[in-house]
């Protein structure tokens, strides 16, 4: 499933970066514009600290002032989850908004709106394992997990279950599937990542496959058997 790189696009891993002032001075700016950003946040969450998570809700979730998507959609990557950033942005909202409330004085410390991410992002993974397990039916799963039916081919039905048993493999094994097979990275590029031996990475994808729904035990024998094979 790794795409093969063409030769124009080796060239260009290959060629060395020249960095001229033109590169130098938009790094810079950038730099600039994100130290800004996140000075104008500190300052936000400052003063609407202590205030009612009402209020704060309403305040916060009006275009996004705190930039809450963006830290969301990458916590997700980082942690190589497979859920719908909208959800967890939802959710993060409304952490915030009670935190806010309620702890508010923590607000100035660096990494507490990285905190309240987290915790949106495990309420979610937590909301998704109690009512599969307690059979409540998904809503919009189309919406809340197109990897796995669309990319899948999962029956909209079993969409949930796939998610629920992918986000809760290792660490290591969630990233060597999205790296690989979900962003379709080169094999020595993932090797690269620590990620290997590519004995480990076969054995990897294959519980990965398993756990989404898409071989059952028998079929990750004979798949690695045939792995093994020269």
């Amino acid at each position: 499933m790794a795409r093969e790189e063409t030769g124009t696009r080796k060239q260009a891993r290959s060629a060395p970066t020249v960095s001229g002032p033109e590169d130098s001075a938009g790094s810079t700016a950038t730099e600039a514009e994100d130290a800004q950003r996140q000075a104008d946040t500190h300052t936000l969450l400052l003063r609407m600290a202590g205030r009612p998570a009402g209020e704060v809700l309403a305040r916060i979730s009006d275009g996004d002032m705190l930039r809450l998507f963006p830290r969301c959609a990458r916590r997700i990557r980082e942690a190589c989850y497979v859920l719908d950033p909208e959800r967890v942005y939802e959710r993060a909202l409304a952490e915030v908004a009670v935190s806010l409330e309620v702890d508010g004085e923590r607000c100035a410390e660096e990494a507490w709106l990285s905190a309240c991410v987290d915790r949106a992002v495990q309420s979610v993974l937590e909301r998704d394992q109690r009512e599969e397990h307690e059979g409540v039916p998904s809503l919009q799963p189309e919406k809340h997990y197109p990897l796995f039916i669309e990319a899948c081919q999962l029956e909209p039905g079993l969409a949930r279950l796939a998610s629920v048993r992918f986000n809760a493999l290792a660490p290591r094994v969630r990233r060597g599937f999205q790296k690989l097979v979900v962003e379709g990275l080169p094999l020595a590029e993932v090797l690269a990542l620590d990620l290997g031996p590519p004995e480990q990475l076969q054995l990897d994808i294959l519980h990965a496959l398993q756990a989404i729904g898409l071989v059952d035990e028998a079929g990750v024998e004979e798949l690695r058997v045939k792995g093994d094979q020269p």
